[in-house]
C-alpha cells in the first residue's frame, strides 16, 4: 500500500501519519485489483478525509467506449484487523450514498467538492452505480447489513441504478 498507492493519493487537509495513508491507499488497492486499473489511476479516487460523510473513493468505471454503459463506484474501505465492519460504518457510508445521489455536495471536503462537475457528470451518464465495501476484519455485523438492506428498500426514492447488492472486497482478497 505504501509503494504503490500513498504517493499517488490526493492531500488531505491534515497531516496523515503512516496508518492512515495505509487506511486510505486501501480504496485505492481494491479499485485497482478489482478494476484493472492502474494504482495511481485508483489513487486518485480516493476522496477520504475528514467530512467524507462515510465515501472512501469514487471512481466512474467506464466499460468500452460506451459512456453510457458505466459503473460508478461509491467505496468504504475499513483497515481494522480485529474489526468487524459495523453499524456504524454502513451508517455513514449510507448517508454519503444518499447525498452523493440527491447531489447534495454541502458539507463534504475540498476532495470531493473539487471533483463535483466530475461526479455529476459520472451520474448523469452511469448505467450502474454500485457500493464497494472493503474489510480486513472478520466480516460484516448482521446490524451492518440491516443498514445496507434499509438502503436498498428505499433505492426507488434514490436511484433505480443502484445495484442491490454490495460488492464486498474480503481480507482473503
Amino acid at each position: 500500500l505504501m509503494e504503490r498507492f500513498v504517493a499517488s493519493l490526493p492531500a488531505t487537509m491534515r497531516v496523515c501519519d503512516e496508518a492512515k495513508s495505509r487506511s486510505r491507499a486501501l480504496a485505492a488497492f481494491a479499485l485497482n485489483k478489482r478494476l484493472n486499473i492502474k494504482p495511481q489511476e485508483a489513487a486518485k479516487a480516493v476522496i477520504d478525509d475528514d467530512n467524507d460523510h462515510g465515501i472512501d473513493a469514487i471512481y466512474y468505471h467506464k466499460v468500452g467506449d460506451s459512456e453510457e454503459d458505466g459503473t460508478l463506484y461509491l467505496v468504504q474501505a475499513k483497515l481494522k484487523a480485529n474489526e468487524d465492519f459495523k453499524q456504524e460504518d454502513a451508517l455513514c457510508m449510507t448517508d454519503g450514498v444518499r447525498k452523493i445521489l440527491r447531489q447534495e455536495f454541502d458539507g463534504f471536503n475540498d476532495l470531493v467538492k473539487n471533483r463535483q462537475t466530475e461526479i455529476v457528470q459520472a451520474l448523469d451518464e452511469c448505467a450502474h452505480i454500485k457500493l464497494l465495501v472493503i474489510y480486513t476484519g472478520n466480516g460484516v455485523s448482521q446490524t451492518a447489513t440491516q443498514k445496507f438492506d434499509t438502503l436498498f428498500n428505499e433505492r426507488d426514492d434514490l436511484d433505480e441504478r443502484l445495484c442491490q447488492t454490495i460488492d464486498y472486497f474480503s481480507p482473503q482478497e
